[in-house]
């Protein structure tokens, strides 16, 4: 394992480990290990925030996300997650219900706090164009490494830098949760609005629910005989944890607590304490822990802040 974390990486705080967890075989497999990775999940004693302890290579993060959702991404995914389908990912592109969820759901934060008109907006990973508020808007600018075509009315451009003179609000929906540095990646997007300017930040709320069990000697020794056992095997100890999330319940006694794409779990007091130690002062928030993306429970939290 590399760039462990032993301390909060959001407040610097103490942190108590509360699950082992093994990293997504696909995700061993497709950056070409060979021998299962294990982990564990901590919790802030002070923010609340909780984290993997692994943090993924430059090699991992390369592997994971060149060619994303690529025909060998999805081939190699579902060979440990049969359930995994286009669908999850396709319900964000395009026009559909999920993505008016979505822009609406930004929408009315903004619109409650008063924020009804901007000069130039930024969605720092805004993929084709999609996702920006129904607000009164002049300039729509993408940051995104995808190259998808883009949406009528908005551009692309490389860096933050290139518009840093003229942001007015900076839109980062979906991000927060993949990075392996929060600090850092909030550190710059702010570092790129002028005083008085706006952030929005979208996250998940899917931290797996564990209990004590998870966190002890006996499930890490059963977890590495599942995840050193059959494919065929850890996929059904996968499959039935993966149900328990989606109907709200706990991880079972015998099931996988398992470190995926999302690295860095979320709530209110996390990441308003983070943002506002950065710099911000938190002007609205919303949340829907029930929320349904394709058809998958992640919950959404809303968090919206005027830099300093």
């Amino acid at each position: 394992m590399v760039n462990m974390a032993n301390q909060c990486l959001a407040c610097g705080a103490s942190v108590t480990k509360i699950a082992n967890a093994v990293v997504a075989p696909w995700i061993t497999e497709i950056s070409g290990q060979k021998d299962p990775q294990f982990t564990t999940l901590l919790n802030c004693d002070n923010c609340e925030f909780s984290f993997f302890e692994k943090r993924f290579s430059d090699n991992e993060m390369a592997a994971m996300y060149s060619g994303y959702r690529s025909d060998n991404y999805y081939a190699v995914r579902n060979s440990w997650e049969p359930w995994y389908r286009r669908t999850v990912n396709d319900a964000y592109s395009g026009e559909s219900d999920h993505v008016d969820e979505r822009v609406s759901f930004m929408t009315n934060i903004l619109i409650s706090a008063g924020l009804q008109e901007c000069k130039t907006v930024v969605d720092f990973g805004g993929d084709e164009g999609q996702f920006f508020p129904e607000i009164d808007i002049q300039e729509r600018i993408v940051i995104d490494v995808s190259n998808k075509t883009l949406r009528k009315n908005v551009s692309r451009e490389p860096s933050l830098g290139v518009v840093k003179d003229k942001i007015d609000l900076i839109v980062a929906a979906h991000i927060a949760e993949h990075v392996n540095d929060p600090i850092d990646f909030f550190t710059n997007l702010i570092s790129h609005l002028n005083s008085g300017s706006y952030l929005y930040v979208e996250v998940p709320m899917d931290r797996p629910s564990i209990k004590s069990h998870h966190g002890s000697e006996k499930y890490a020794e059963m977890l590495s005989r599942i995840s050193t056992s059959s494919k065929r095997k850890f996929i059904a100890h996968d499959f039935a944890s993966g149900i328990a999330r989606q109907f709200g319940f706990s991880i079972p006694k015998r099931g996988v607590v398992k470190q995926s794409e999302h690295l860095n779990y979320y709530n209110l007091k996390s990441i308003s304490m983070l943002l506002e130690k950065l710099g911000t002062t938190v002007l609205k928030t919303e949340a829907t822990p029930n929320a349904k993306v394709g058809g998958l429970r992640l919950g959404r939290l809303g968090v919206l802040v005027v830099k300093n």
